[in-house]
């Protein structure tokens, strides 16, 4: 089952099918979600050390409103082209981007996904076909990313996961072989760890609420 980082204590619906899907991944996985707020990026990000990545995001707007074939061009369809686009500049270009329309038909999936033509690394699925592909689809998606892509990914996104390098030549020295470290980060397990109290469940939310400190 793939470790979630952080803990999903609390759920909507749709996240709990999302879960269901997503539990049906190998020990070998994490799936994170971005804590920064107004990161433009994705929800979520799937990872695993030989598959690579995956970016999964959702979108609940409904067919009618998303149709370019309409008379008038909707303004929901406009905010959608440009939360693509801002999720794609957002991303290294060799990261597959997964994009599920939760609230349209797999026909209309398909019409949409011809109205935007060919965008590279980009998949849309319905949110029958998600569910119905499951973990086996989600793994069959992810591609792995050059070390420095992977690097700028986690420092940008989840920079609580980064560990400071530590200088190890004297400074009046200047070595240059042409190799350089890449950045030290908290492994899947350690990262998990330190985010376990970020969002308590809800029992243990209203004793922390109870306890005062004081003087």
């Amino acid at each position: 089952m793939a470790l979630f980082i952080p803990e999903w204590t609390r759920a909507s619906g749709r996240q709990l099918q999302i879960k269901r899907v997503l539990n049906g991944l190998d020990d070998a996985t994490s799936v994170r979600k971005v804590l920064r707020e107004g990161s433009a990026a994705p929800e979520l990000f799937i990872e695993h050390l030989e598959r690579g990545w995956l970016a999964l995001a959702t979108v609940d707007t409904p067919f009618d409103a998303l149709d370019a074939g309409q008379l008038f061009a909707p303004e929901a369809r406009a905010a959608f082209d440009a939360q693509l686009a801002a999720w794609r500049a957002a991303l290294p270009a060799g990261l597959p981007q997964l994009v599920i329309l939760w609230a349209c038909s797999e026909d209309d999936t398909m019409l949409l996904a011809r109205q935007l033509g060919d965008l590279p690394g980009l998949r849309l699925l319905s949110r029958e076909r998600f569910i119905e592909r499951g973990a086996p689809g989600l793994a069959a998606l992810q591609r792995p990313l050059d070390p420095q892509d992977e690097d700028a990914l986690r420092t940008r996104l989840f920079p609580e996961s980064a560990l400071p390098l530590v200088p190890v030549a004297r400074r009046r020295f200047r070595r240059d072989n042409l190799a350089s470290l890449g950045g030290l980060f908290l492994d899947p397990q350690q990262e998990w760890a330190s985010k376990l109290d970020l969002e308590l469940p809800q029992e243990q939310a209203q004793a922390a609420s109870d306890l005062h400190v004081r003087r």
